[in-house]
């Protein structure tokens, strides 16, 4: 795609042509093997959104129905943070 391409996402709105087009790039990265679709969504055709953003979309995309539920998600453990000076 040309830069003007993926800057004219930048703006368009959020109908069913965007969710349908943000799901044909997403299954076309899992064909491909790529292992985290998000990431590389967000750095290839969304660079000015946020990738919790570019998740966003993936949820809204489930919704309708247009990709695959997420095969066994699982939430990242807790982690116990640091205190200072330890």
């Amino acid at each position: 795609e040309t830069a003007n391409a993926i800057l004219d996402t930048a703006y368009r709105s959020l109908d069913g042509s965007f969710y349908q087009e943000f799901a044909d790039r997403y299954k076309a990265l899992i064909l491909e093997g790529e292992r985290y679709p998000i990431k590389a969504l967000q750095t290839r055709y969304y660079p000015q959104k946020s990738r919790k953003h570019v998740q966003s979309y993936a949820t809204e995309a489930r919704k309708r129905g247009l990709i695959a539920k997420a095969d066994d998600g699982k939430n990242s453990p807790v982690r116990k943070t640091r205190k200072a000076g330890k």
